[in-house]
C-alpha cells in the first residue's frame, strides 16, 4: 500500500540556517525519502517559518501503516490529537491525521500530519 504523509511544521525561527538546523533531526527521523516541499514565513506570526514536508511510505496493510506513522509521531510528540477513520479500509484521500501543539523537538512549536492514499 503506497501512501504519502504530509507533515506541516512551524519552526521558531525565520533565519534560513537556523530553520535548516532545527529541521535536520526531524528529516533524519522521517528518512531519506522525506522532502521539504514548501518553506515560508507563517502568515499569522512572522517569527515562525511554516514548512511542508512530504514523506512517501509503503506498508503491507492499513493497520501496519497506522502503527508505523504513530510510532514515528510518538518520537516527535507524546500529545497528538488524532482523526481516525471509523473503519479500517483501503480508501483514497486523507485516511487519518494528527495535530500536536507541543513537540519534543527543539525549535518546533507545532506540527500536523495527513496520511493520504493515492
Amino acid at each position: 500500500m503506497k501512501s504519502i504523509v504530509y507533515w506541516r511544521v512551524l519552526v521558531n525561527s525565520t533565519k534560513e540556517s537556523t530553520v535548516k538546523k532545527l529541521l535536520t533531526p526531524l528529516l533524519e527521523l522521517l528518512g531519506s525519502a522525506a522532502r521539504v516541499e514548501k518553506q515560508e514565513t507563517y502568515w499569522k506570526d512572522n517569527t515562525l517559518t511554516d514548512v511542508n514536508i512530504s514523506q512517501p511510505i509503503e506498508f503491507q496493510n492499513f493497520e501496519s501503516e497506522l502503527i508505523g506513522v504513530l510510532k514515528t509521531s510518538s518520537v516527535i510528540s507524546y500529545n497528538w490529537y488524532l482523526t481516525l477513520p471509523t473503519g479500517l479500509s483501503n480508501t483514497t484521500g486523507i485516511v487519518f491525521s494528527g495535530v500536536a501543539d507541543a513537540t519534543s523537538m527543539n525549535g518546533i512549536t507545532w506540527m500536523s500530519f495527513d496520511v493520504v492514499h493515492e
